[in-house]
């Protein structure tokens, strides 16, 4: 997704903070840029696992990223916080 499709103008999402939370408390910032102005098509993977009581309904997958410890298993909030 880019900043436009998002409402947003491209300059406005490098001043704010996207921070996913887990049921079991881990947390995951990112830059709403990191997000959606990627020009290396290495989006990020949101998989959508129904009803899954286990593993939560949403999880995601920071593919770009070299280490996997910004994976995010059942995402319980989005926050988006201007900095």
């Amino acid at each position: 997704m880019r900043a436009k499709n998002a409402g947003l103008k491209p300059q406005e999402a490098g001043d704010k903070l996207v921070i996913i939370s887990a049921k079991d408390g881990y947390r995951g910032a990112f830059s709403l840029s990191e997000l959606i102005n990627r020009g290396d098509s290495g989006d990020f993977l949101l998989l959508d696992r129904g009803d899954s009581e286990e593993d939560g309904r949403y999880s995601l997958f920071v593919i770009p990223d070299f280490y996997v410890d910004r994976n995010i298993r059942s995402i319980e909030k989005v926050e988006v916080v201007k900095i």
